[in-house]
């Protein structure tokens, strides 16, 4: 009861002081709006939003717009207006890359504006604006924004997975978990954020089986300085901060696939069209391709599996700020993105095992690089697990069902193992 009260009082305050600043934004910017319209009408542009200080993001949304331009015969380089806050970049390499195609326009106060005071609606209504929808998985997946390498480039990034011990880079495997390190470097809490978290302790059984199955395992993302050394994978330590930016991109042309949990990495995997293990996963959207091993979803009161079909259930309302627009809605927790949700509505999270992270990669190996075919009984629990969202009106005022259009495969095993989450209602 504290914690819900707790949470709607955040909520209000939030909500209140993000009104009276959209009122100022408003006033304050109104001649510039004016102008800004004008100038995107003249050029035939609409206009993009981008967020350049989050490299999952901008990954994910240059991907989709790439895709939309295809899909509704655009030019991704005329007829887009690309504008993004300041400077502060997730990766330079990586903005580099990305400006060989497009060109990116920086201006914080009308970003502002637009995305965290709900001025992209104006545009929206005025059809001159494309927002980010989040759900683009399965939407070409074959499809993604090209980011090309010189021979130069190619030459530079081999020397470097040579100095950090990499010589022989066939069957390379990328392996992450999600952490708090890189905010922590940023001094920025991100305590609410803890939800998309796992430990490193349970993927070493897993690298250990891929090690003596001959792969050469890489550990990438941000990295704990209390972490083990271990013989059996290869670290980015030691290299410096134009080394590290190119090869965390370059990587994914030498990877045969990656294991990454909640982090933003898979969408830079998902451009050059890597298979993805993701473990510890709460959104099955996300995954074209590859393995989702979800998290479980246990009942704080009496510790039990909860079902899906109770668990959409227990929604809590929110203020979605998505791309701008300020809509307040009731949302599942498989879209929960603070810890507090969890905790109002009973809910622990509980992280994958080492031995399910294990089983999911042998199957990653199995059925999605070695292409194996699933028993009936496996592919009837796909479906299964898909008919779940089907069947329910999950994913509030989402613009197409998250649930019924993620591709790849849950993880078989998993199915198998915990059939409490096709149950109807909880026995409890």
């Amino acid at each position: 009861m504290i914690n819900e009260l707790i949470y709607y009082l955040r909520l209000f305050k939030f909500l209140s002081l993000n009104l009276t600043k959209s009122f100022f934004y408003k006033y304050k910017y109104k001649r510039k709006i004016k102008d800004f319209e004008k100038k995107l009408k003249t050029r035939s542009q609409y206009l993009v939003i981008l967020n350049v200080e989050s490299i999952g993001s901008l990954a994910s949304q240059i991907n989709f717009f790439y895709k939309f331009s295809i899909a509704h015969n655009l030019s991704l380089e005329k007829d887009f207006y690309f504008l993004a806050s300041d400077h502060k970049y997730c990766n330079e390499f990586f903005i580099k890359k990305i400006c060989e195609i497009i060109e990116i326009h920086y201006d914080k106060n009308l970003y502002k504006f637009l995305m965290i005071y709900g001025g992209l609606k104006y545009f929206i209504r005025k059809n001159i604006c494309i927002p980010f929808s989040n759900d683009f998985v399965n939407f070409m997946p074959d499809k993604n924004f090209p980011i090309k390498f010189s021979n130069a480039e190619i030459i530079k990034g081999n020397k470097i997975l040579e100095k950090i011990g990499i010589l022989n880079n066939r069957d390379l495997i990328g392996i992450s978990y999600k952490n708090k390190m890189y905010w922590k470097e940023k001094n920025f809490n991100k305590e609410w954020d803890a939800y998309r978290d796992s430990s490193f302790d349970n993927l070493r059984p897993t690298i250990n089986y891929l090690s003596q199955k001959g792969f050469n395992i890489v550990q990438l993302g941000d990295i704990e300085k209390k972490s083990k050394v271990d013989k059996n994978y290869f670290k980015l330590e030691g290299l410096s901060k134009n080394e590290r930016e190119f090869i965390d991109i370059y990587i994914y042309t030498h990877t045969k696939f990656v294991i990454f949990g909640m982090q933003g990495l898979r969408s830079v995997a998902e451009l050059f069209s890597v298979p993805i293990l993701t473990h510890n996963a709460l959104l099955t959207h996300w995954q074209s391709k590859g393995i989702t091993l979800p998290k479980k979803f246990i009942d704080a009161k009496k510790n039990y599996v909860i079902p899906y079909s109770e668990l959409i259930k227990r929604k809590v309302l929110t203020v979605n700020f998505e791309e701008g627009l300020k809509k307040i809605i009731f949302i599942e927790p498989f879209i929960f993105r603070d810890m507090l949700q969890f905790q109002i509505r009973k809910i622990d999270i509980h992280e994958n095992t080492s031995s399910e992270i294990l089983q999911a990669t042998i199957e990653m190996i199995n059925y999605v690089i070695n292409k194996e075919n699933l028993t009936k009984e496996e592919f009837e629990n796909q479906e299964k697990f898909r008919n779940i969202f089907f069947s329910s009106d999950i994913y509030t005022n989402s613009i197409v069902n998250y649930g019924v259009n993620f591709g790849g495969l849950i993880s078989i095993e998993y199915l198998k193992l915990n059939p409490e989450i096709f149950k109807n209602e909880s026995t409890y």
